[in-house]
């Protein structure tokens, strides 16, 4: 990855630290712990409940194209401390929504989702995407919570094989695939964040406690995602919610 020097005269909302952007170009991660305020998490919990009386299934793994879907996640994605915060991570002169989603671990019955790479999905772009996973309900060991294998992104996407919930390297795999590295649990309290390129390898495991983890998803790029797909379950045809959302106000630099 390119080491990247910003103009001192670029403002932000959420402005990270040296070694955060170190960690992100070294590490392939950082964690925000308190990206959104209280407020902020109950107004998207009633969003994603009223998704629910609107008809989706609160109990499958996601609903994606969100910001389609109800306004208040829209205004997450374009809320100047997510924006900022993926603007102070690359050297993109503008940032695009690439997909959005809310993901459900459900209390009791939670399905794991096995190691893989989110670049792995999009094979038809370069693989330039960073995700930022957001806690809506605290996420810990007992939950389900994230993943990650640090370092796992320098060497590009690798070969995965299909499992259950989609494309997956088996966890006996790991070590073969990535040998040295080793894996990183990512507790978040809800409003927190975890910001992870594209490449890094991660997972969560199922939920085992008594209440629901939540978690919206949102994928950013360097380039609209006008990509059309099969939905399998409905057999229609599903494409994604990608808008230009943050444009650099002053050039990036590349540098030491």
């Amino acid at each position: 990855m390119v080491a990247l020097k910003l103009m001192k005269t670029q403002k932000y909302a959420n402005p990270l630290t040296p070694g955060q952007l170190h960690q992100y170009q070294e590490e392939g991660y950082i964690f925000l712990p308190e990206l959104l305020s209280s407020y902020e998490v109950a107004k998207l919990r009633c969003a994603i409940e009223d998704l629910g009386a609107a008809g989706f299934n609160l109990r499958a793994r996601q609903v994606g194209a969100l910001t389609a879907k109800d306004p208040r996640f829209l205004e997450l994605a374009l809320n100047a401390k997510v924006t900022d915060t993926i603007g102070q991570l690359v050297d993109w002169d503008s940032i695009y929504l690439h997909s959005s989603k809310v993901n459900f671990n459900c209390a009791g019955d939670g399905v794991p989702k096995t190691w893989h790479q989110d670049n792995i999905y999009w094979p038809e772009l370069p693989p330039n995407q960073v995700t930022m996973w957001i806690a809506i309900d605290n996420a810990d060991q007992t939950n389900g919570c994230m993943w990650v294998l640090p370092k796992s992104h320098v060497n590009g996407v690798v070969s995965h094989s299909r499992g259950e919930t989609g494309w997956e390297i088996a966890e006996e795999d790991v070590p073969k695939v990535f040998p040295g590295l080793k894996p990183l649990q990512c507790p978040v309290k809800a409003g927190g964040a975890l910001v992870f390129h594209g490449n890094v390898l991660h997972k969560s495991e199922s939920n085992r406690s008594n209440g629901n983890r939540w978690a919206i998803v949102l994928d950013f790029d360097q380039q609209h995602n006008d990509i059309v797909r099969i939905n399998k379950e409905t057999n229609m045809m599903a494409q994604f919610d990608s808008f230009k959302v943050w444009r650099r106000s002053t050039p990036a630099t590349n540098g030491a």
